[in-house]
Order: structure tokens, then sequence, then C-alpha cells
């Protein structure tokens, strides 16, 4: 409302002959453009006014026209050709196929589960889809997520996927969402949808999507793949199902992802289509056959069982009796890692206790006697390993006394008390490092020895905890046994009791320097740490290290052309 001063106004309209008062003079023109201010804003405020006024007249003018309720609604001609095939099952029927029309599901992950729920949720007619994911297509997608193709590789999954549902259906409304689900914009987004689809791959997002349905009332269809396996449940879709913390209130402390784990494409293809048929009885008015119950699936064996599930706990944090979260939480902190930490570096070691790749090369040139140990599965090293000798230990069995006695043998052979572990990225070595200190009594961090100043800026990697690497020092008392690196099936330790002496050998047979030094185990050098000394127990000290990054260092600073999985 305006403020109208009658006193204000009158004293400003009459003159009473003080025209010699500069102060008084003052005094009114301030109060003149004060009152010109008032006026000027009082327009914008009545013009903001105006146009609110312009605009519910608008949206009432063009509010939404009638709209009949479903059962008085028909199908298009072409409609009911394109769902005929299902329209004729009677536990859909024309009613079903309307509220298909009518609903709206947000599909969070637009891999290998999200692909097939969406193309088949697009084929049904479902009016609304939404595609979470903030990823790009990359080509070790294809063979697991059917969505999309060579043509979209490097493009957002989300659109991939929205173009493909589209050339499916182009009568299905699409909605992109290239972004992380987080606690800021879970609820916002998913207050516009009927039902929710778990297509992710990480805990994180898993507990966000279910304390976001529980807090806005949607039920959850639940799904994940590893390697042969695959599971399926529904949350949160009435008063007793469970929601996922009831099952599992804390997050696990390690998840084995398909990037580690592997997996079937297949197995991936069926639970999405799963998730697909239990989202669409949902829909239609259904009870889905996986609430409260859950689906366990076991590619290998052929097998599918069904596992019924407690009722809600009541003591639940979240949907129980009397929660105690009623807002979505920061889930990075609770899980210990967030939507983009499949792959995260660990750090165990520090980094005087590992190599680079370059350091590790250099090694392999000047003929550094040593062993590699590489603690990949055997089927990994028959897709690519580094073209020199190599003793192949899987991780489960590095306790193992074998793996010991292999260790040891291999290092008497090359006459070294140099062990560099090796894996994929770089985090499976580091524990296997420590595992092998333990292994190797009285072995000794690369700390103890001297070393190559062998860090270079460009050779770190993203897998790396560190950016500096160190190579072994060669000691002029100690003896330099070069060796040749050839490409060969590593020894393993299943086969230790059948390896030859031949199974690890020297196969640079210039060198001329062994003979001087077939004593060398027996001599001590107490001034140098980095000579293979015995200690006064007649024990060796080895020195174990790992090379920082793996083999994805090694593509990306030696050999480019490196095969990598």
């Amino acid at each position: 409302m305006f403020h109208n001063d009658d006193d204000d106004d009158e004293s400003i309209l009459v003159d009473d002959g003080n025209d010699g008062d500069d102060d008084e003079e003052d005094d009114v023109t301030s109060r003149i453009r004060a009152l010109q201010d008032t006026i000027a804003n009082k327009k914008k405020e009545l013009h903001i006014l105006e146009r609110r006024l312009s605009h519910l007249l608008e949206k009432q003018q063009t509010k939404v026209k009638y709209s009949p309720p479903i059962s008085e609604q028909k199908l298009t001609n072409d409609e009911i050709l394109r769902y005929s095939r299902q329209l004729i099952l009677p536990e859909i029927g024309v009613k079903g196929q309307l509220k298909l029309k009518h609903s709206s599901v947000l599909i969070v992950g637009c891999g290998g589960l999200g692909c097939p729920v969406a193309l088949y949720l697009a084929g049904a007619g479902v009016g609304k889809l939404g595609l979470v994911d903030y990823d790009v297509v990359e080509v070790s997608n294809l063979h697991r997520q059917i969505g999309h193709n060579m043509e979209t590789v490097n493009k957002l999954k989300c659109s991939s996927l929205a173009s493909t549902c589209h050339r499916l259906n182009p009568e299905v409304k699409i909605r992109e969402y290239p972004l992380q689900l987080n606690s800021d914009n879970a609820l916002d987004i998913i207050a516009q949808y009927d039902v929710v689809v778990d297509g992710s791959d990480n805990v994180a997002t898993r507990y966000l999507l279910n304390d976001a349905c529980v807090l806005s009332r949607k039920p959850l269809v639940s799904g994940s793949v590893l390697k042969f396996e695959g599971q399926l449940t529904v949350y949160n879709y009435d008063s007793s199902t469970p929601c996922y913390r009831c099952l599992y209130p804390q997050p696990p402390n390690s998840v084995t992802n398909c990037s580690d784990g592997g997996v079937l494409g297949p197995v991936v293809g069926l639970i999405g289509t799963l998730q697909a048929i239990e989202t669409i009885k949902i829909l239609v008015g259904r009870p889905p056959t996986f609430a409260k119950r859950l689906l366990l699936f076991d590619g290998m064996d052929g097998l599918i069982r069904s596992v019924k599930l407690r009722n809600k706990k009541l003591d639940c944090c979240v949907c129980g009796s009397h929660p105690s979260i009623h807002q979505l939480v920061d889930y990075v902190q609770f899980c210990g890692a967030g939507p983009d930490d499949k792959e995260k570096p660990v750090s165990l070691l520090d980094p005087v206790d590992r190599i680079t790749v370059k350091a590790y090369k250099d090694m392999l040139d000047r003929g550094v006697s040593h062993v590699l140990v590489d603690v990949r599965e055997p089927v990994e090293l028959e897709i690519c390993q580094l073209p020199c000798l190599s003793v192949n230990v899987r991780m489960r069995n590095l306790g193992k006394p074998d793996t010991k006695t292999l260790i040891l043998t291999q290092l008497e052979k090359c006459q070294s008390n140099k062990v560099v572990v090796l894996c994929r990225r770089g985090n499976d070595s580091q524990e296997a490092v420590i595992k092998l200190r333990q292994l190797l009594q009285n072995s000794f961090a690369a700390a103890a020895a001297d070393v190559d100043d062998a860090h270079t800026g460009d050779d770190n990697d993203a897998s790396s905890s560190g950016d500096s690497g160190s190579s072994f020092k060669e000691d002029d008392n100690f003896p330099n046994y070069e060796t040749a690196c050839e490409a060969t099936t590593p020894t393993t330790a299943d086969s230790i009791t059948n390896s030859s002496d031949d199974s690890i050998k020297n196969v640079n047979n210039n060198n001329n320097n062994n003979n001087n030094n077939n004593n060398m185990n027996k001599k001590k050098n107490s001034n140098n740490k980095n000579n293979c000394a015995l200690d006064a127990e007649g024990v060796y000290e080895y020195y174990v290290v790992d090379i920082v990054g793996g083999l994805y260092a090694w593509k990306k600073h030696v050999d480019k052309d490196f095969p990598i999985y």
C-alpha cells in the first residue's frame, strides 16, 4: 500500500515566506527526492503485482481442460495397434494401458540395469521416464548396456538411452538428468515420479535412494548384479514392506564392482527385465511379486530362488515407528565412498615403498635382478601381462606357505633379494606388499634401502596414492646379475610342486659376472643396507615394493599400445 502523509504534502506545497532559510530549503529538497524514490519503488512493486495477476489470469483461462477419469478415457487407434499384444492380457487391458500412459518412472543409472528397464517401459507405453546418469558411454559398456552403441561412445549415457527409447516409442516423454543424484536434488526430482527404479552401481546411491523414497513415500524397485549372479527386490511398497536400511543398517566395508569382479551381460539384462516387470505391475495397480521377497539368480548353475524377507523393522532409523532420519544426510560420509569412487585409489604404503612404472622400466632395461609377483587372477594374465618373467600369486594365496616357498625359490634362482609386486591398478599390490613382508620374515620396507631418486613429475597416475617412486639402487658390493625379460607363462603358487628350474630363468647369457658372484648370499656387509645380507640369525633381508598405478600406469606412461581391460 502507498503511504499518504497529508502534513508532509502540505508543508511541501505551501510557501511560508522563509526563502532565506537555506537549511529549510535543503530539508525540503531531500524530502522531495525521498518521495520521488518511494514513488519509483512503488511503481516497480505495482508492475510486479500486475505481472503476477496477468500470469494467474492466463493460467486460469488455459487451465487443464477437463480430463475424464481413466475409466472414461479411450486409447487412440495407433495406441491400440502398438500395445495390442499386451492389451489382450486380462491383467493389463485398456484400463491398465491407460494407467501406464498416465504414469511416470524415474530410472537412476543408465547402465546395464537401466537400459533394459528404460527400453521395456518405453515399449510398454509408460507416459514419462526420467533418466539419471552423469557418466558417458565407453566401449567396455556395450557388451551389457544394450541401450547404447558405437555411435554414442563418449556421449552422456542418459542422452544415449533417451535417444534409443525415442526411436522405440516416440510417444513417451523423456527427461534427462545428466547429474549425480545427491542430498540436495534427490527429493525434488523423485517427487515428480510415481515409481523409482534403482539401477545404480554403488552403495552411497542405494542408501540415498532408499531414504529419499521412504521420505517421499515412493516404491523403490532395486536390482544388483555381479559376475553370474543377480538380486532383485522391491522396497517401501506398503506400510509393512522393509526398506534397504531394514536389511542393511550399516554400509559394508567394501563392495566389488563390475570393473573389478566382472559381469556377464545377459545376467544384467535378466535382472533389468525383471525390474521392468515389477514396475509395470505396480503402475497398473497389481502388487509386485518381490515386495518382502528377494530374488536370487545364479546364472552359472541356472538357479532362481526366492527368499522371504522380514517385515519392516520397527526400530529402523528411517522407516520405523520412531525414525531418527527426517531429512537426507551426507551419504558419501556415511558410506565412506561416493558414487564416483568405484575405482578409488587406496593409500596403504608410503611413496618411498613404491616404484613408478618408468623406474621399473629402467630396472628392466638395466637388467636389475628381481622377482616380479603378479597378484591378478590367472584369467587376467591371459588378457595381458608385462613383457617379462613373473610369478603369479593370487591375492587369496598370499598367506600360504607354498607362496613363501615359491618366492624364495625364485629369489634364489635369480640370486636377488628384490621383490616387485604388480596388479591392475596399483591397489591390490599395496595390500600384497604388506602381506608378503609379513610372509617373508625379516623383510624390510624399501625405505630401509638406499634408493635412486626415481621421481618423475609426469609419471604420476590417478590410481597412485603418492607422486614419488623409487628404484632399487645397485650397490658396488651387490652382485649385478643382469637378466633379460621375455613374455612367458608365469609360474603359479598352485604349481609350486611341479615347477622346474626353468620356470623362471636367466636368459641373458652374456653376463660374465655370474661366476664371480656365486657366493653372494654368504657375504655380509653391515655398512650397506642395500646388500642382500645375513642378519645375526642367518636370515636374509628382502625388499618388497609395488608398482604405482599398476598396468594402467604402464599403458599411460610406458606403452601406449599395451592392451588394458
